[in-house]
C-alpha cells in the first residue's frame, strides 16, 4: 500500500509540474506580447504626430518665415544635448560597475591571501611530518597504534594540500576574469569620455552658428515678434496642434478602451469557463462581481488679467515615480525651473497679439523638469516656441514646456514627476532665455500659478 501511494504521490507531483510550467511558458508568452503591443503603441503614436506636424506645416501660409532658418541649428544643438545626456547616464552607470568590480576585486584578493597563509601552513605541516616514509616508520620500532595515526594525519594534510591548491587556481582565474573584465569597462569608459569631448566641441560650434544665424537675424526677428499677425500665427500654430493631440489622446483612449472591453470580455469569458468546471466538480455555482469606475471633472479656469509683480522660483519638482489623478494636484505643483517669472498667464503683451497663455521664467541656463507624471506627446521644433516638449498627463491635461536649448525625452517616453525633460536655451527667436510654459485641459489654457507656487 505505501509503494503505491509514493506512486500516486510521484504522478500528482509530476502533473503539478506540468501544469505549472505550463502556466509560466503562457505568462511569458503574454508579457512578451505586451511588450510588442507597447512597442507597437508607441512607433503608431510617433506615426500619428509626424502626420500632424507634416499637416501643421501644409497649411502654414509662408515656408520661408525667418524662424524657420534656426530649425535646423536648433534642432541640431537639442539633438547633441540629448546625446550628451544619454553618454552621461552611460557613464554614471559604468563607474558604479567599475567601483563595483573594484570591490569584488579587493576582497578575492584579501581571500586569496589568506588562501596562501593555510597553503603555507599545511607545507610546513607536510614538511616536518613528511620526512620519512611509512616503511621507515615500521623499522623504526614505534609504537604501531602511533604510526598508524601518523600515517593517516599525512594523508589529511594530503588532502587538505591538493584542495587549498585547487581553490587557489579557482580564486586566480576568478581574479583574471575580473581584472579582464574590470579592464574592458575601464576601455568602455575612455570611449564615452572621448565621444563626450567630440559631442561637446560639436555643441559649442552649433551654438556659435546659431549665434551667428541669430545675428544674422535679428533685425528680422525683432520685427517679426513685435509684430501682433505673427505672433496670433504662432499662438494658433500652438493652439491646432494642441486640437490634434487632443484628437489623438481620444483616439488612443477610445482604442483603449475598446482593448480592456475585449479583454475583460475575454477574461468573463474564461472566468465563466472554470466556474462552470469547479461547479461540476464541487457542486458549487461561481460568482461574478463588477466594479464601477468614477471619473471627476474639473470646470475650465479663467484668465488671471490682474498685473502682478515679478517673481523668482528656485525651487524644483522633486522626484516622485507613483502617479495620481492629475486634477487632484492643483495647488501642489511646482513650477518645471529656476529662475525670474517675467511674463504671466492673462498678461497684454505691450505690442498686442494674444494675452499670455503661460507664464514665462527667465533664466539663462539650467534644467526643465516635469511638473508631474505623464507620457510625451510631442518633443520637436515649433516655430515661434523652438524646441517644444509636451506631456500628456490623461483627463486632458497638457504641460507645454517651449523654448527649450535641448529636447532630452522622445515622443511615447513615460515620464515621472521631477524627470529632466529639457535644457533651457531661447530657441525659436526669442530674445530671451528662459521657459515658456503651458498648462492645458482640453485644449483650454488654464492659469499655471492656480495649479504651482513659486518657491
Amino acid at each position: 500500500m505505501p509503494t503505491h501511494l509514493s506512486r500516486a504521490t510521484s504522478r500528482f507531483k509530476a502533473v503539478l509540474a506540468g501544469c505549472l510550467s505550463a502556466a509560466l511558458s503562457v505568462s511569458a508568452f503574454a508579457a512578451a506580447d505586451r511588450r510588442n503591443e507597447i512597442n507597437s503603441e508607441r512607433q503608431e503614436l510617433q506615426q500619428r504626430i509626424k502626420t500632424l506636424q507634416n499637416d501643421i506645416s501644409k497649411t502654414e501660409a509662408s515656408r520661408h518665415d525667418v524662424s524657420d532658418r534656426l530649425r535646423s541649428t536648433e534642432q541640431a544643438i537639442s539633438a547633441s544635448q540629448q546625446k550628451l545626456h544619454s553618454l552621461s547616464a552611460q557613464r554614471q552607470a559604468l563607474e558604479q560597475q567599475i567601483a563595483q568590480t573594484n570591490n569584488q576585486l579587493a576582497e578575492l584578493e584579501q581571500h586569496i591571501q589568506a588562501r596562501q597563509q593555510d597553503l603555507r601552513v599545511v607545507l610546513q605541516r607536510h614538511a616536518s611530518n613528511g620526512e620519512s616514509d611509512t616503511l621507515k616508520q615500521m623499522l623504526s620500532g614505534r609504537d604501531p597504534a602511533q604510526i598508524s595515526r601518523d600515517v593517516h594525519l599525512m594523508r589529511l594534510l594530503s588532502k587538505s594540500e591538493a584542495q587549498l591548491i585547487n581553490n587557489m587556481r579557482a580564486d586566480l582565474a576568478q581574479q583574471k576574469l575580473l581584472k579582464d573584465e574590470l579592464q574592458q569597462k575601464r576601455d568602455a569608459l575612455a570611449q564615452i569620455e572621448s565621444q563626450q569631448r567630440d559631442e561637446r566641441d560639436r555643441l559649442g560650434k552649433q551654438r556659435n552658428d546659431h549665434k551667428t544665424v541669430l545675428n544674422q537675424l535679428s533685425t528680422d526677428l525683432q520685427t517679426r515678434r513685435q509684430t501682433v499677425q505673427a505672433l496670433q500665427h504662432d499662438d494658433q500654430r500652438l493652439a491646432k496642434l494642441i486640437d490634434g493631440l487632443n484628437r489623438i489622446a481620444k483616439q488612443k483612449a477610445a482604442e483603449e478602451a475598446r482593448r480592456e472591453a475585449r479583454r475583460k470580455q475575454e477574461a468573463e469569458r474564461l472566468a465563466k469557463l472554470e466556474a462552470q468546471k469547479q461547479a461540476k466538480q464541487r457542486g458549487k455555482a461561481g460568482k461574478q462581481t463588477s466594479v464601477a469606475k468614477e471619473e471627476q471633472t474639473a470646470p475650465p479656469e479663467k484668465a488671471a488679467t490682474d498685473k502682478v509683480a515679478k517673481q523668482s522660483n528656485e525651487v524644483l519638482p522633486e522626484k516622485q515615480t507613483s502617479r495620481g489623478n492629475f486634477g487632484q494636484l492643483k495647488g501642489q505643483l511646482r513650477l518645471p525651473a529656476r529662475g525670474e517669472i517675467t511674463h504671466r498667464f492673462g498678461q497684454a503683451r505691450p505690442g498686442g497679439g494674444p494675452n499670455w497663455r503661460g507664464v514665462f521664467i527667465h533664466a539663462n541656463s539650467g534644467e526643465v523638469r516635469a511638473v508631474a507624471g505623464g507620457d510625451v506627446v510631442f518633443a520637436d521644433w515649433l516655430r515661434g516656441y523652438g524646441n517644444l516638449i509636451i506631456i500628456d498627463h490623461g483627463d486632458g491635461y497638457l504641460t507645454i514646456y517651449g523654448n527649450n536649448e535641448g529636447l532630452l525625452k522622445s515622443v511615447g517616453d513615460k515620464i515621472n514627476m521631477g524627470d529632466t525633460i529639457a535644457t533651457i536655451g531661447n530657441s525659436g527667436g526669442n530674445e530671451e532665455s528662459g521657459l515658456y510654459f503651458e498648462l492645458r485641459r482640453g485644449g483650454e489654457a488654464q492659469d499655471p500659478m492656480r495649479w504651482a507656487k513659486a518657491q
